[in-house]
């Protein structure tokens, strides 16, 4: 068996929202239009402009909305980080570079994925794992302050931010509350993670070691959710392995 990106659901909700990324590649990339500009400062820029006021999306022509708050931009930002390919990264850029001068089309939210079956498919789910109904809006914002205080770039706006919001107060029974796990198996696990994934924290994966005794930690040592579709030596690693049952040695490092 094969984990590529692995979710820990042992960990404290307030612990979860802290999953983020980074933006330094489009300072540093030479594919990346904002190279060698200050993107932090870029970025608070971006979002202190939208605090009071949304800004204009001129070209979203019924597809998006037709502004966007600071709320939207920080977590419509986590859908650029989640591919390891360097184009995502260079749309992200643009979008950074577009905002930057009162255009922030590319970050407006898709206006079908509003209404799309899979959203409310996604929040039924996963309000089955995780005991929000019992939260308050007061336990929402003391969270939010810890977002705020170790996330600043983001301040914790991510897929599991955004579903302890919606899950607070949900009516259906609590189906599989978070629970330390005790995986033994005959043969290894091959658990696969990414230093800087914005979704499968590799902070889980390392937390999943203590509940999967018989395992293989292969760590990419770069961008994206999961490796196996990226192509690099880590799909190798991983195709390798199911094929001949033969893991990497453990605390692989690879870079692609």
């Amino acid at each position: 068996m094969v984990l590529d990106g692995v979710l820990q659901h042992s960990q404290a909700e307030s612990s979860n929202i802290l999953v983020e990324s980074t933006v330094a590649w489009v300072a540093t990339n030479d594919a990346s239009p904002l190279k060698g500009q200050d993107v932090e400062k870029l970025w608070y820029d971006i979002l202190k402009n939208t605090t009071d006021t949304p800004m204009p999306a001129p070209d979203c022509s019924g597809r998006c909305h037709k502004d966007v708050t600071e709320d939207e931009i920080r977590l419509n930002a986590q859908g650029f980080l989640l591919s390891p390919q360097t184009l995502a990264r260079t749309q992200f850029a643009n979008a950074l570079l577009q905002a930057s001068q009162g255009d922030v089309t590319l970050l407006s939210t898709s206006l079908p994925e509003i209404y799309t079956w899979s959203l409310y498919v996604g929040l039924a789910i996963g309000c089955q794992d995780w005991a929000l109904r019992t939260s308050s809006f007061e336990d929402f914002q003391a969270k939010i302050r810890i977002g705020e205080v170790f996330a600043p770039l983001n301040k914790g706006a991510s897929q599991s931010w955004s579903l302890q919001a919606s899950c607070i107060g949900w009516p259906a029974p609590l189906a599989n509350p978070p629970a330390k796990l005790k995986v033994q198996t005959k043969d290894p696990i091959l658990m696969v993670s990414v230093i800087r994934d914005p979704s499968t924290s590799y902070t889980w994966a390392v937390g999943m070691l203590e509940e999967i005794e018989n395992h293989v930690l292969l760590t990419r040592n770069g961008d994206g959710h999961t490796s196996w579709g990226f192509g690099g030596v880590t799909t190798d690693a991983i195709n390798h392995f199911l094929v001949t049952t033969e893991p990497p040695a453990p605390g692989t490092v690879l870079d692609s």
